[in-house]
């Protein structure tokens, strides 16, 4: 089903996230998720940040997690893996030092 660009999914569901019902229902991971399907990087990267502060344990998957492919070339998001702990602190990022054994790089 193919819907117009005002009626996607995500466009209806970012709308109501300033709702003060939603405000506190909604938890900060799964805000992050939206605003990456909308392709709004600097709003998913707050959500991200809101996140770790909380500590989310859905922040456990991020490092493998295909749905925020788009955010692994940022610098906020290695960051954001290192504060996590799921990568090392290290000063050259390389494949082998992010995930030895893991594919999420190519």
């Amino acid at each position: 089903m193919q819907f117009p660009k005002e009626e996607t999914p995500h466009r209806r569901y970012s709308t109501n996230l300033s709702s003060q019902q939603t405000r506190s229902t909604c938890r900060p991971f799964y805000r992050a998720i939206v605003y990456v399907g909308l392709n709004r990087k600097d709003q998913a990267f707050e959500w991200l940040e809101q996140a770790y502060q909380e500590h989310d344990l859905n922040l456990i998957g991020l490092a493998i997690d295909p749905t925020h492919d788009s955010l692994r070339a940022d610098p906020r998001f290695t960051r954001l893996l290192q504060l996590t702990g799921l990568i090392p602190h290290v000063t050259q990022l390389t494949p082998r030092t992010l995930a030895v054994g893991t594919t999420f790089l190519k």
